[in-house]
């Protein structure tokens, strides 16, 4: 029931979060710009480290407990990166979807895809290290 939860939390903050449909949409299909950008950004002093780490950081938070879940329902690590792999591609889509039908405009891109990844093995390995917590009967 909590999984189902945060499934419906993440889908509201991907897709229907601040729908603002626009004309045009951004879409970034060079790995690692934005976060390079980010990280010229900080350093230039164009922005503040906070701005720069919610983003890159909320995009890893946003799928760690999905690599969480599956550890402890005995995913193993290779369905877990495929998961990691199509899961954020699927969100990158609906919203390119979203944008087309008039719904709402979120930027398309890759960074957000490896950023994604790298929360769904970010909390494999964690629950994988916490083994020794017994799996709540709640986490169903």
């Amino acid at each position: 029931m909590v999984f189902l939860f945060y499934v419906f939390i993440l889908a509201y903050i991907v897709w229907f979060y601040l729908p603002i449909a626009l004309e045009y949409i951004t879409i970034n299909a060079v790995p690692f710009y934005i976060i390079g950008g980010y990280v010229k950004a900080i350093f230039a002093g164009d922005i503040s480290i906070w701005i720069a780490g919610t983003n890159l950081l909320g995009n890893i938070l946003l799928t760690l407990p999905m690599g969480v879940y599956l550890y402890f329902n005995g995913v193993s690590l290779k369905k877990t990166i495929t998961a990691a792999i199509l899961i954020p591609v699927v969100i990158e889509l609906g919203q390119l979807l979203f944008h087309y039908i008039g719904f709402a405009t979120r930027s398309v891109d890759i960074d957000d895809i490896i950023l994604n990844f790298i929360g769904f093995l970010l909390g494999y390995y964690l629950a994988k290290k916490c083994s020794f917590v017994k799996k709540s009967k709640y986490i169903d």
